[in-house]
């Protein structure tokens, strides 16, 4: 089966973490990091579902903090989208950036995708998941926004999908709504 014709029941389930774990890791990184670098990372990647590869691209000039929007100007295929971002996070990123004194042009994660691996399996190891990687903190994010309610368009334009069938993979896991259509069912 070609990937422009799989289903989402055909697709893999992925890897996510619920958000207690989440919250776990980022207890854990506020501890580890006397410069928060950790712990601002995770959050925007748990908060905003951006890639690895775009979130270490991320400069202080990509942020609008008055529209709570961060601009990736690399995302994947060599596209450009806007990432909205709650307050917390705004406010880490902008205390991070300020703390390290990152100049506008200069990306404010300087690190490599392996880096990002090796502290989310640190991460990981310390809460007894260490099969997660930093794309369980992408489908964690689409995870928790369809459990919260957020129309499916909506959560594929947050995550950047080109097609909507992409972003359909997380529809299984509106555990709440299916359940509450199963259970009209007269069996």
């Amino acid at each position: 089966m070609t990937k422009a014709t799989r289903t989402y029941a055909s697709q893999k389930l992925p890897k996510y973490l619920e958000k207690d774990e989440i919250y776990a890791i980022l207890k854990l990184a506020m501890k580890a990091n006397s410069n928060r670098r950790d712990y601002t990372l995770l959050r925007l990647m748990w908060s905003t579902g951006v890639r690895v590869s775009e979130a270490i691209t991320i400069t202080p000039a990509d942020i609008e903090p008055t529209h709570f929007v961060i601009n990736i100007l690399h995302a994947k295929g060599g596209k450009q989208r806007r990432c909205h971002c709650d307050d917390k996070t705004l406010r880490a990123l902008l205390a991070y950036t300020k703390k390290a004194k990152i100049d506008d042009d200069a990306p404010i994660f300087p690190i490599s995708r392996i880096q990002v691996f090796n502290i989310v399996k640190g991460y990981g190891k310390q809460i007894e998941r260490p099969d997660i990687h930093p794309h369980s903190f992408r489908h964690s994010f689409a995870v928790f926004c369809i459990r919260e309610g957020m129309d499916i368009r909506t959560l594929q334009m947050l995550m950047g999908h080109e097609s909507i069938q992409t972003t359909s993979i997380y529809l299984q896991f509106n555990d709440a709504f299916i359940n509450k259509i199963y259970q009209k069912v007269a069996f």
